[in-house]
């Protein structure tokens, strides 16, 4: 029956403009080269990462997506407007990090965890895997080619990736990441974390686009769900994944509509608002991208935890850990309250670059600013911000707008230096 539900899918979903090509046949098919990786993280997930290499390049971006989101988007604009393509198109080897939660879900054989027991604290070991494979990688090829100029005796050895050094500044190259929404939230506590450890973080410089973790000002529709949502949670619900069934029914539906003129047309139009929410208009393929959202919504799952720490950041107006509630706080954070993130701003040790705009609904610039300030107020030289006009929450990643794409391309090249 699922094979079934499968094909079935893969049928209607392959119908017109919808894109669904693996990313590995849309970074090929544009020109680039591309390589699939897969790496474990300390707990037990099986996580998948692209990379589109340039291999001698000691210029490195890791892009990082938000919730119910994967590594597409980042690659979804084509070579002349996506973040990615722009970034390899200027010398960087670029790695495209998945969640856990994306698709194909996997762990560690020897794992007795349950899948979807996890929190945005957890996600710090997916961040954390990634980087180390890029570590290994890039100084595996930095040796390989010393070893080529050198003799044998006069060549160092790999470094290893526990080093007590801050962000690594000896690995032999520049990593900068640039992440978004949940990426954003999940990077500033693996910043923090990897400090209050003593460890190396090996990042060199952060693009924040729209910062979470303070959710002051939530949309009104996160307000109503969320209480119903936290019930579903009380009732034993462990996850938000929709089913195969579901994908099949929307994706059959939204086809039949679109054949029609009336439809055809009305779903355009509310293809466009959906993919800006509000923001500015997305060219021509907005029927498409929408349904790439739809897709990507339906298909990768979110755990409970992810929600409860965001519901939770809500309520108590902080950028605080999972709250596991006073007995099993005292044990893992020795106080009967989570930490707030916030208070230990003091401990980020690299140049922050937050990006948000004054039309996204989702994360408000408001909220976003407080970061901004909390960071400026302990290290005002590594604070940065930029404040757009027009955009929505998703335009940041799924529109195609050439002064925010100029604009992050610009950052990690290091032409914003103030």
């Amino acid at each position: 029956i699922k094979n079934d539900l499968n094909s079935k899918a893969n049928r209607y979903l392959n119908i017109g403009r919808f894109d669904r090509k693996p990313l590995k046949e849309l970074v090929m098919g544009y020109g680039y080269p591309y390589e699939e990786i897969n790496v474990e993280t300390e707990d037990g997930y099986i996580l998948k990462l692209d990379r589109i290499p340039n291999p001698s390049s000691k210029k490195v971006v890791l892009f990082q997506h938000g919730v119910l989101d994967n590594s597409y988007p980042w690659v979804a604009h084509g070579a002349g407007d996506s973040l990615a393509f722009r970034a390899w198109d200027e010398g960087f080897d670029v790695y495209l990090g998945n969640f856990r939660g994306t698709i194909p879900r996997r762990q560690s054989p020897n794992s007795t965890k349950n899948y979807w027991d996890y929190s945005v604290d957890d996600l710090r070991f997916d961040i954390k895997a990634f980087i180390d494979e890029i570590v290994k990688i890039k100084q595996k090829t930095f040796f390989e080619m010393r070893a080529m100029s050198v003799t044998q005796e006069d060549s160092d050895s790999p470094e290893s990736t526990d080093s007590e050094q801050s962000s690594g500044p000896k690995k032999g190259f520049e990593l900068q990441l640039v992440a978004h929404s949940m990426g954003t939230m999940a990077t500033m506590i693996y910043l923090i974390t990897r400090k209050l450890e003593n460890k190396p973080h090996y990042v060199d410089q952060f693009v924040s686009i729209s910062q979470a973790g303070l959710h002051i000002n939530a949309p009104t529709l996160a307000k109503i769900s969320g209480p119903i949502l936290e019930q579903l949670v009380n009732w034993g619900l462990d996850s938000f994944v929709f089913p195969e069934t579901l994908v099949v029914i929307v994706a059959k539906i939204v086809e039949d509509l679109k054949k029609l003129p009336a439809t055809g047309d009305l779903l355009t139009y509310f293809g466009s608002k959906v993919v800006s929410l509000g923001g500015k208009a997305t060219g021509p393929s907005t029927f498409s991208k929408a349904c790439r959202i739809f897709y990507n919504s339906l298909t990768t799952g979110t755990s409970k935890g992810i929600f409860m720490q965001f519901w939770r950041c809500h309520q108590t107006k902080k950028f605080q850990a999972f709250d596991f509630g006073k007995r099993k706080n005292l044990q893992v954070y020795k106080t009967q309250h989570p930490r707030n993130y916030l208070d230990l701003y003091c401990l980020i040790d690299i140049p922050v670059y937050f990006i948000s705009s004054l039309n996204d609904q989702l994360i408000r610039p408001d909220d976003v600013l407080r970061h901004y300030k909390v960071l400026a107020q302990y290290k005002p030289e590594l604070a940065h911000v930029m404040i757009f006009e027009g955009y929505s929450h998703v335009d940041f990643t799924y529109a195609a707008h050439g002064d925010i794409t100029n604009y992050i391309i610009n950052v990690i090249k290091n032409k914003y230096k103030s």
